[in-house]
């Protein structure tokens, strides 16, 4: 690789190349003669190069980093390298880096001349080349006029004389690539058919030996090109050809841009002593201008608007479908005239009647130019305003203030009457907004809106309460009718289909006057519901009742008491060995989580199912995964660790976890279910514990998920049989075929089986004859503390 690398023959570089001569610089080939000079003589040492510029043979540059040691080689000292050529990512990196520096540069100066002057400028500083030249277009030519670097007047004559489109190819090798806008490449000038020997005399006279050349264009016009020369060559190749490209790109952006802005510049004073309003924006809504009555009523600055979108001045007053309607008007060429109520800088309002023009110009380029009077006093928009007050601004439902006041108004003259509230989840609603936008979030909100309206009565009233939650507030007769409400809007949005979307939901339900007496009490009761139908599952819906609170309750002390734990450090393991079934010694045991506060014991039924519902699962396993591996250490016995689904799922959490074990007789416990979740996701994770050296062991088997995929493709090593089965096996032959199977599978997949809760002499007896290979439960031990645990393994 080395000799491909310097595009030399092997048998050349070991008779006649010395390391140091690979360096440009003098002082560097001293510095690499001595280190030489020290490792013959037998001193130790390594030393590490960052990207260090070597010079091949053929007077190509290369970037190598190189690693170096002292070693010994047929009895006597040598010099090991081991180098990487990183040549490529250098080149692009520092090309890059100047695509960077011109594109501040094209941001920051107002000026083509300052433009192409500061990134000739870059090129030649930045890029380590012998000559940048930035011609421009003079006269139906170019002239060179931003030159550094190695250049002579030879040079400089011969492209005042030849460099321009209409120049014969034959006299100028880039005329072709002028006409034909095209980045022209030459990666070494000796190696190609060069059409005028003059130009070659020159170019080889001042060592230049690769070239690009980049022409710039401007509405299919040649206005000015970039050429750059290299002593070496291969400086320019394909591989860095793009990077040029985009250099093209970004310069002839800068082009449109000045050209615009100079425009503008004309307009501005006339706009500017006007009293209109007088907004100007470009066919993507950004704005380019606005005049002294603009900046006076918003209260931005000109060096403010420029670029934003009018939504700057978005009130919230005005449904998305005015927007709608405007935007469509003025891209259809209409012109656009109506009332617009807009928001100031400091949140005030300002009321506009304004015309927004479409104008083309010659060229194909659309604008807007909105003129507006200010009416922001004029008494006759009182009553639009009190309307979009009212209303929910994107779905033109009651707000939430609006539907409290007329629900209350309904209650208080009709207080004889049964009312029921019906607060409506969107299930998932912030994945429509996370994976798309808000503006198709919005359409999706008004979609649904349009829906309630269809399924409920005028005399109804429907509100958007927030984000992603209805409130709808009906009269009925009796609960059977209510039923049957409740289920013609779920089995409804089963068929109907919201922008292309599968919609589900949840609803909780208060009635009147039996939850609440007035409607706070009533949205406070049936959001308690809905929290509820929002656990049972998708398209659930539950009404309010004092179970419901009690549930509430007994969620709200686990979580303060899982807080709590985490804080004071209580929660423990307890361990409950298993035997092997033929000797009956213990063969390892299973850890178990327990909270132990003020001296009670607290068992995981009581606050598990709120750690896995929530992030604080994870914590704990953190917390609990050292104690895990101190035991583990002091045991030196395989003892499992239970993951819950939330945790298995986050790869980086397992990593974190896993990721510096090795050597410890780990087992890791999982439930069927969690297996169930994601096939292909659950076989990389496990495939990464086996790599660990961990084994894998299946809880549960047998109750309700159980597939053979499973014991065909993932790499088990033990299946628990679950106690349900266990408990009933003298009695129950059919409990006791359905542990034989699983018996007999697993042993067909190599697999070790483990029977959870036998509990007495008769369950031992029928599991041998089973040839189950391991036994747990009572029979022989409970959960114990570790220190018990030690006593019983001894």
């Amino acid at each position: 690789y080395f000799a491909k690398m310097l595009e030399i023959p092997k048998e050349k570089i070991i008779d006649n190349l010395r390391p140091e001569e690979l360096f440009a610089s003098s002082e560097k080939q001293k510095a690499i003669k001595k280190i030489i000079q020290k490792r013959l003589k037998g001193e130790k040492f390594q030393k590490y190069y960052e990207n260090e510029e070597i010079i091949t043979p053929s007077n190509k540059r290369l970037y190598v980093k190189f690693f170096t040691k002292t070693i010994k080689y047929e009895g006597s000292f040598a010099g090991l390298v081991i180098g990487i050529n990183v040549t490529n990512e250098i080149k692009k990196d520092s090309l890059i880096k100047i695509l960077k520096d011109i594109n501040h540069i094209i941001i920051f100066h107002e000026t083509l001349n300052e433009i192409f002057y500061n990134t000739a400028k870059s090129l030649y500083s930045n890029g380590k080349f012998e000559f940048v030249c930035i011609s421009v277009k003079e006269k139906n030519k170019l002239n060179p006029k931003y030159c550094l670097g190695n250049y002579n007047d030879k040079l400089m004559e011969f492209l005042k004389k030849h460099l321009k489109p209409s120049a014969d190819k034959n006299i100028c090798l880039a005329a072709k690539y002028m006409v034909e806008n095209q980045i022209m490449l030459i990666e070494d000038i000796e190696k190609i058919d060069f059409p005028n020997r003059e130009l070659l005399s020159i170019l080889k006279e001042l060592n230049f030996r690769s070239l690009v050349f980049v022409p710039i264009f401007k509405d299919k016009e040649l206005i000015a090109a970039i050429g750059i020369a290299s002593k070496y060559i291969n400086d320019f190749d394909e591989n860095i050809k793009f990077i040029f490209e985009e250099l093209k790109k970004d310069l002839e952006f800068a082009v449109k841009k000045i050209e615009k802005e100079e425009f503008f510049k004309l307009l501005q004073e006339a706009f500017n002593k006007s009293f209109a309003w007088v907004v100007i924006t470009d066919s993507d809504g950004k704005i380019l201008y606005a005049n002294k009555t603009v900046e006076e009523l918003s209260q931005y600055s000109l060096e403010e608007l420029k670029g934003k979108n009018p939504k700057i001045f978005k009130s919230g007053f005005h449904l998305p479908s005015f927007y709608e309607h405007l935007w469509n008007s003025i891209k259809e060429g209409k012109i656009f005239e109506g009332i617009i109520v807009n928001k100031a800088k400091d949140g005030s309002f300002f009321y506009l009647r304004d015309k927004i023009v479409p104008v083309t110009t010659p060229n194909g380029e659309r604008y807007y130019i909105s003129i507006a009077t200010d009416i922001t006093n004029e008494y006759k928009l009182k009553r639009q305003l009190k309307i979009i007050k009212e209303n929910d601004l994107i779905t033109g439902l009651l707000n939430r203030e609006s539907f409290i006041k007329k629900t209350s108004e309904l209650i208080k003259h009709n207080q004889n009457k049964k009312f029921a509230l019906l607060i409506i989840d969107i299930k998932d609603f912030k994945l429509i907004n996370h994976f798309y936008n808000k503006e198709t979030g919005d359409a999706f909100l008004k979609k649904f809106a349009e829906y309630l309206n269809s399924i409920f009565f005028e005399s109804d009233i429907i509100a958007r309460l927030n984000a992603d939650e209805f409130a709808v507030f009906i009269e009925y007769e009796d609960l059977s009718s209510l039923y049957k409400i409740i289920d013609r809007v779920i089995n409804k949005l089963k068929n109907t289909k919201i922008l292309n979307t599968e919609t589900s939901i949840n609803i909780g339900i208060s009635l009147y006057p039996k939850d609440g007496k007035d409607i706070s009490t009533l949205i406070e009761k049936a959001l308690i519901a809905l929290e509820i139908a929002k656990q049972k599952g998708e398209n659930e819906f539950e009404f309010y009742n004092q179970e419901i609170h009690k549930h509430i309750e007994e969620y709200q002390q686990a979580k303060f008491l899982i807080k709590h734990a985490l804080v004071n450090e209580e929660f423990e393991y307890f361990f409950q060995p298993y035997v092997d079934s033929k000797t009956l010694k213990t063969a390892g045991a299973e850890s178990l989580l327990r909270i132990i506060h003020d001296g009670e014991i607290i068992p995981p039924y009581k606050f598990i199912e709120y750690a896995e519902k929530s992030a604080l699962i994870k914590e704990i396993e953190k917390l609990m995964f050292s104690k895990y591996l101190q035991y583990l250490k002091e045991a030196n016995f395989p003892i499992s660790f239970n993951i819950s689904g939330a945790s298995l799922r986050d790869e980086n959490h397992i990593k974190s976890l896993f990721g510096n074990v090795t050597n410890l007789p780990i087992v890791i416990e999982l439930t069927e279910r969690e297996l169930a979740y994601n096939i292909e996701y659950t076989r990389k994770i496990l495939e990464f514990f086996k790599i660990k050296a961990i084994k894998i062991s299946i809880d549960d088997f047998g109750t309700g998920y159980s597939s053979l995929t499973y014991l065909k493709d993932l790499p088990i090593d033990f299946l628990k049989i679950d106690m349900s089965f266990i408990k009933n096996i003298e009695n129950s032959q059919k409990d006791r075929a359905i542990v034989d199977t699983i018996i007999d599978f697993a042993h067909k997949f190599n697999i070790k089986t483990i029977a959870e809760g036998v509990e007495n002499e008769n369950q031992v007896k029928i599991l041998q004859n089973l040839e189950c290979d391991y036994l747990q439960g009572f029979y022989f031990a409970k959960p114990m503390p570790f220190e018990e645990f030690k006593k019983f393994l001894n």
